[in-house]
């Protein structure tokens, strides 16, 4: 293949060469998500990343912005280039121009045999999908992942195994900045089948302080009432009289989610842990520095965390701080 060329434009200055082609490529299986999933918004911009080679147009790509969040409408390879890694070259070139422009996260929607592609680009379905209309998909952190696919794979379009997927991926993942940790819990809660157990200083912990992580609890509630959830926290007293997405959710839903905090008896609390089903988890060293890693898919890991939590757990009582502010 000649030298092939990566550029994008506001959908409104597309060169009308281009998009004389563009109506010309074929369908790419991705269903448009409508005006009543996006919502009305003013301020929303239109992008058009594009792949081609000298005058020939060979793949392109059709993005709606709307805050910090990206809706993919269109992913299209002409059939002749198809099953050349263009397709992935496209989607790692508009990750990068996504991220340069402070876009936090993705969404997308597609058939469902489309959803393993996506997978490799840390994407995770969201388990509300309906199966007539296709599979709802979402990237909760296009920085995070871009920093950790090695810059030969975002160019050569050679993304083998899927990142980032509970009981896939064993690599460890190592975090030191708050930004990141965040990032790294938006990426496994959200996966989350069986169980979610947080171990934190306080309230104001970041992860607690999320809407994301709220999300995560609640929709792993509606789809599996039997799952594990227990918030464990050091001191239920310190922020406790602000709302916190995450506390407020868990005193409406209290069948289902447990809290308590460590009695000023119990064993000292210096760590932060995370766990999610059975292998995945995330440890934060010290609650004064954002210095951690986590992992996907390691059980060895998961055990010595598990007994840590457990550990801390045992000495724990059900939080009365914030059995009053619920009351």
């Amino acid at each position: 293949m000649s030298l092939i060329k990566l550029s994008q434009y506001p959908k409104f200055s597309v060169p009308s060469n281009i998009r004389e082609q563009i109506e010309k490529l074929p369908g790419s299986g991705l269903k448009t998500l409508s005006a009543r999933e996006l919502g009305s918004n003013e301020s929303a911009s239109e992008l058009v990343c594009t792949i081609a080679s000298g005058d020939k147009l060979l793949a392109f790509a059709e993005l709606k912005i709307i805050e910090d969040c990206a809706y993919l409408q269109v992913l299209s390879v002409s059939t002749s280039q198809q099953n050349k890694g263009l397709g992935s070259i496209l989607m790692m070139h508009g990750m990068r121009k996504l991220d340069s422009l402070g876009v936090a996260n993705m969404r997308l929607e597609c058939p469902q045999e489309m959803c393993s592609y996506f997978m490799r680009f840390g994407f995770i379905g969201l388990n509300d999908a309906r199966a007539e209309q296709g599979s709802l998909m979402y990237q909760p952190s296009i920085s995070y992942f871009l920093n950790h696919v090695p810059k030969a794979r975002q160019l050569d379009g050679k993304l083998s195994g899927t990142l980032m997927q509970l009981g896939e991926d064993s690599q460890s993942y190592h975090f030191q900045t708050e930004q990141h940790y965040v990032a790294l819990h938006r990426l496994m809660l959200n996966q989350a089948h069986k169980r979610i157990w947080l171990l934190a200083d306080n309230i104001n912990n970041p992860i607690l302080n999320s809407e994301d992580t709220s999300q995560a609890i609640c929709r792993l509630v509606k789809h599996n009432p039997h799952a594990e959830i227990k918030i464990l926290l050091a001191n239920d007293k310190q922020g406790a009289g602000y709302f916190n997405p995450c506390i407020n959710m868990a005193q409406r839903l209290n069948s289902y989610i447990e809290i308590r905090s460590l009695q000023k008896t119990g064993v000292r609390m210096n760590e932060m842990i995370t766990l999610v089903d059975y292998s995945a988890s995330i440890y934060r060293k010290h609650i004064g520095d954002y210095n951690g890693f986590g992992c996907f898919h390691n059980r060895l890991l998961f055990e010595r965390m598990r007994s840590n939590f457990d550990n801390h757990w045992q000495f724990a009582k059900p939080s009365m701080e914030l059995r009053r502010l619920a009351i």
